[in-house]
């Protein structure tokens, strides 16, 4: 131990002085001067110039190195670090939120009321040359772009792997996925209600679109219960029409366009005419006669029943309330 000229007090090990093995000092108004770590002591090589560690509510000045990075600071105890405030940015390669299986991690750009700019930022690239993302103050995120107006705003390509397996699906809602599940390449749209067991489902490949229930509305939002409603002009490159073959009683149903009677007598009843504009077309391929019945005493140009004799042919619309004969 010695005293200084300029008013600081030495601590010395294994030296003097002179022989500039310091490990600290202590000024006139109790300030410890703190150097480097070296050996496990701390050691001031120039007391003239120090830097202060000051007595408990102060402020440092100045820096603390530490050479020995096998212990935690503020790792138990009751006596630990609650906020850090540091004025350019902190070097960190993990950041924890804690060790229970409940802890959270939260991030927060401002500790004010926070308005424009008060932003999330992610950079990525060579320095943060590239921003990967923003949060906006008001909540909107956006990818591959600075400045995003819908709660997810995207710039670039969306790719979605496919799935293995269904999860477990609650709640209401749009998911939009592709998967091989079903034992093809599909992507789907699907509007769904779990918690009813019901959804709409529109599957897309590079062949064909499907939807799994419900009809299409074109030019429209009024459904006339057809599957395809069409409101305005269309071009039919190629178009198949539905053709069953019967040989005894049958009932027309809304995806029939021709019924091809091919033997027997017997009796065609029509679906209702009530709601939708239809085309049906009966032919009697066979040597019996066919009877076109309606449902619920609705009319065929004014009659209950309509026949049709062999080899000819019937063709019927429906007008929004009974049937007429095209």
């Amino acid at each position: 131990m010695s005293g200084y000229s300029n008013g600081l007090m030495g601590f010395f090990v294994n030296g003097t002085s002179g022989g500039g093995g310091g490990s600290f000092t202590l000024t006139t108004n109790g300030n410890t001067g703190v150097a480097t770590f070296i050996s496990n002591v701390l050691n001031i090589p120039n007391y003239s110039s120090v830097a202060y560690l000051p007595l408990e509510g102060g402020t440092m000045v100045g820096s603390i190195l530490f050479t020995d990075n096998t212990y935690d600071i503020g790792a138990s105890g009751a006596t630990r670090p609650r906020t850090a405030y540091f004025g350019t940015s902190v070097v960190n390669p993990l950041l924890i939120g804690g060790s229970a299986t409940t802890s959270s991690l939260t991030y927060r750009a401002t500790t004010g009321v926070g308005t424009t700019n008060a932003d999330h930022i992610f950079q990525v690239g060579n320095n943060g040359a590239k921003e990967a993302m923003r949060i906006l103050n008001n909540g909107f995120v956006g990818i591959g772009t600075p400045a995003p107006n819908f709660e997810l705003d995207i710039q670039g390509q969306i790719r979605l792997r496919p799935i293995t397996a269904y999860g477990v699906n609650t709640g209401k809602g749009i998911s939009l996925r592709y998967d091989t599940v079903t034992g093809h390449d599909f992507g789907y749209l699907v509007s769904y209600d779990w918690d009813s067991s019901a959804y709409k489902e529109f599957r897309f490949d590079s062949l064909r679109t499907i939807f799994n229930t419900g009809n299409v509305l074109i030019g429209t939002t009024t459904d006339a219960g057809s599957l395809l409603q069409v409101n305005g002009s269309a071009s039919i490159l190629s178009l198949q029409l539905a053709c069953v073959a019967k040989t005894a009683n049958y009932t027309i149903t809304t995806l029939d366009y021709t019924v091809n009677c091919t033997a027997n007598s017997f009796t065609v009843t029509l679906p209702t005419a009530i709601g939708h504009t239809r085309i049906h077309n009966i032919k009697n391929s066979g040597t019996g006669t066919i009877t076109v019945n309606t449902t619920s005493s609705q009319l065929i140009d004014g009659l209950l029943i309509q026949t049709v004799a062999t080899l000819a042919n019937l063709q019927i619309q429906s007008n929004g309330a009974n049937w007429i004969i095209l």
